[in-house]
């Protein structure tokens, strides 16, 4: 600072690292790190980029730096000056050498297509204004401006001044307002001044200032408007918990009738078994005075010498002596006749039989710890199979169910693949379901709508816990396990050598740590899997994310999914049929990693701020057990919930907008279905992966899963899609699969190798 005047020294001093953490923004601290700032400072240089092209700007009061750095980031050559040595050593250091301190009041080096003045002359006095508007206009031929004209709370800004004020200094250098260039998106109070060779009318510096306050007074009145839209859907939500309380408390009600008719029916039940007990007791008192009888029977003293016997010899001999009392009390009653004193046989009662007394070779007790666990984890147990030698292969896939409404993604997926297996080494298909009987038409529906060309028979076969079915097992058999708990007991069955493991998603993230999560992460991390996955995206996170499994690149190989051009397609007759521009929720409530009310608070959000007007959207929600869909403004919803390949795949084809949420290391499947057909879809990232999605498209918007970047991205998504020529001009050029044999191809290889190689 020596070798600055002490004007300058004693204004530095004012601006320094307190002024900047404290006073310069009421929101949060001015500094670098700060993502707010960053994104602010990245939008506005887009703007001066797209509208204006400069190639060399001058940023004056250029504070930390934000703005030089972010024009540099775009390939624009920026300078800037500020009067603070604090801020400038702040600027980011790549860029520090075209930063300096010094007054905006000193003339500026050099000629630049632009120069920047924001929110930096109310801090000067007028006469120090005045002189740096001369200073600046000398230097350029357009100045993008902006100054306060409400703050005055600000110990700093001593020279706060209405917008027409300084509309009359840059018209005394010949600088007119640009009125049909929109700078809002600085401020509201921002203008673009340009210099002209005619004098500048008070007519044109009028009419800047009207314009300049009706952007004002627009941007306060959307923010009341947004304002009062937040308060009404907090009121909307307020009244629908209590709806939902009073919901809950009348279920309450009914399920504590329920119990109570529960308890009633208990008691019934216990009076029912105490009128058996009695009879079982009176039963009881009858057998032992029929024991009292046959103990001072003939019979019983006759044979003591033979139960002594018993009780001192081996259980194959006390066998023996059993058979010889049984043949002893047989030949007495031939001769003798009934060996008891003739006590009246009281029959037992049906209701309550008597349990057979335990014996000393079995004793009573309950099931061990192992029984219990197998009970809490019967799909565990081992596939039940039988050897059937066939010289023709089969390819079995096991996996749960296969019902109409759930063939979307994996269950199909795993199908498709073991149709073009069974093709390709010429074998039979068979689809092995563990929870349900499969529905067969739906099978042969789902290879139908994948445009997978098989023309053999498919066998379903369900093998469920409570079944005693078995899995004929040839030695040329393949077998595609889906999950971990299929993997697990069919390895347990067949062992590994022709077992291929299908892993469509990181499975220990569907638990809590716990028994369930130590299962799965076992089966994921067996080195004796081979394994095929589903997405380059899910191989990189499990080989090398932050929970990597070892060694897995070794033993898997990836794919990337196909969405057929026959169901997934650009439609304009689809998109135009409702009359009014549709947007796509998928949505899942149940299923969790779908951020069903992170979607709903984003769509919400749009709603109010004006990005989806509910009278020019329609919403179409797809998926199952989908919950109240009111949404602000009441607009037009339509629910699809357990719909068919060809139902979803028509709702796609119509959406221009999709929002596709999923909290995984993955794309999941709905996001691509959108983009395949024509529609600009916003997805998540994931926290340890940005999951770039532009190899698949550049109409999947990703962001960051929190409500404002979520809504951001909706904006950026309904501009994309009123852009038709970029958007079917990103359609064209996408990288997404169209045919499941090419994208199939590779994987189906690996696995011969595997098991025939």
């Amino acid at each position: 600072m020596a070798d600055h005047s002490p004007d300058i020294r004693e204004a530095s001093a004012v601006y320094g690292e307190e002024y900047y953490l404290n006073h310069c923004a009421k929101a949060h601290p001015y500094r670098h790190g700060d993502p707010e700032w960053e994104a602010l400072y990245g939008r506005v240089a887009d703007n001066i980029v797209r509208s204006l092209a400069p190639q060399r700007v001058y940023d004056a009061g250029c504070a930390i730096g934000f703005m030089v750095e972010a024009l540099w980031d775009r390939g624009v050559e920026a300078w800037g000056r500020d009067i603070s040595e604090y801020a400038i050593s702040q600027v980011r250091p790549d860029v520090a050498e075209y930063c300096s301190v010094g007054s905006i009041t000193d003339p500026v080096d050099g000629r630049f297509d632009l120069i920047i003045c924001i929110e930096v002359l109310e801090h000067l006095t007028p006469s120090q204004s005045t002189l740096a508007i001369k200073c600046l206009t000398e230097a350029t031929d357009q100045v993008l401006f902006s100054s306060t004209p409400s703050d005055f709370d600000e110990p700093t800004h001593i020279n706060v001044r209405p917008p027409i004020y300084w509309l009359r200094q840059f018209a005394a250098h010949g600088f007119a307002p640009v009125l049909s260039y929109d700078a809002t998106y600085l401020c509201p109070h921002a203008i673009l001044f340009r210099r002209q060779t005619e004098p500048v009318t008070d007519e044109v510096i009028a009419a800047g200032a009207e314009l300049v306050r009706w952007r004002v007074d627009a941007t306060e009145q959307r923010t009341q408007a947004v304002a009062l839209n937040v308060q009404l859907a907090d009121a909307l939500n307020v009244r629908y918990r209590l709806h939902s309380s009073r919901s809950e408390a009348i279920v309450q009600r009914d399920q504590s009738d329920q119990v109570r008719e529960r308890q009633e029916q208990q008691i019934a039940d216990l009076e029912k078994q105490a009128e058996g007990m009695w009879g079982h007791i009176h039963y009881l008192e009858a057998e032992k005075a029929r024991l009292s009888s046959m103990e001072v029977s003939m019979f019983w003293r006759g044979t003591a010498p033979l139960r002594r016997v018993a009780g001192s010899v081996s259980p194959e001999a006390r066998s023996r002596v059993r058979r010889a009392v049984r043949a002893v009390r047989l030949i007495a009653s031939l001769r003798f006749g009934e060996l008891r004193s003739p006590t009246p046989a009281v029959p037992a009662p049906t209701a309550l039989p008597t349990p057979p007394p335990p014996t000393a070779e079995e004793p009573s007790q309950g099931p061990s710890s192992s029984l219990q666990s197998a009970d809490q984890f019967p799909f565990l147990e081992p596939l039940r199979v039988f050897r059937a030698p066939d010289p023709q292969p089969t390819v079995n896939v096991i996996t749960d169910s296969v019902l109409p409404g759930s063939m979307f993604g994996g269950v199909a997926t795993a199908l498709t693949l073991g149709s073009l297996l069974a093709t390709r080494v010429g074998a039979r298909l068979r689809l092995v379901t563990r929870t349900e009987p499969a529905d067969a038409a739906t099978v042969a529906g789902v290879l139908r709508q994948t445009r997978v060309p098989h023309d053999m028979e498919i066998e379903t076969l369900f093998v469920g816990h409570e079944t005693k079915t078995a899995v004929p097992l040839g030695d040329r058999d393949y077998h595609i396990a889906t999950s971990w708990w299929t993997a697990a007991p069919t390895a347990a069955a067949i062992g590994y050598d022709r077992l291929i493991y299908l892993l469509q998603e990181d499975e220990r993230m569907f638990y809590p740590m716990g028994d369930e999560f130590l299962h799965a992460a076992e089966v994921l991390g067996d080195p004796q899997f081979r394994t095929v996955i589903n997405s380059e995206m899910l191989y990189r996170h499990l080989s090398e994310g932050r929970e990597a499994i070892p060694a897995l690149k070794d033993r898997a190989v990836f794919f990337e999914p196909a969405f057929p051009a026959e169901l997934f397609h650009d439609d304009p007759t689809a998109r135009q049929m409702s009359g009014k521009k549709n947007f796509l929720f998928y949505a899942r409530p149940l299923n969790v990693r779908n951020l069903y009310w992170r979607g709903i608070q984003a769509i919400e959000r749009a709603i109010l701020e004006g990005t989806l007007d509910p009278t020019e959207w329609r919403f179409i929600f797809l998926g199952k057990e989908i919950k109240d869909t009111r949404l602000p403004g009441n607009p037009e919803v339509v629910v699809g919930e357990n719909l068919s390949l060809e139902e979803y795949a028509r709702h796609v084809r119509s959406a221009h907008v999709g929002l596709s949420l999923i909290y995984s290391p993955h794309p999941s499947y709905p996001p691509l279905d959108l983009a395949a057909s024509g529609a600009v879809v916003v997805t998540n990232t994931f926290e340890t992966s940005k999951l770039d999605l532009s190899s698949y498209s550049q109409n999947i918007i990703c962001c960051r899963p929190t409500v404002k970047d979520l809504v951001a991205g909706i904006a950026s998504a309904v501009r994309l899609a009123g852009d038709d020529e970029t958007r079917l001009a990103n359609l064209q050029n996408d990288g997404i699969q169209r045919d499941w044999a090419d994208a199939l191809s590779a994987s189906v290889d690996q696995i011969v190798q595997w098991c025939d190689g």
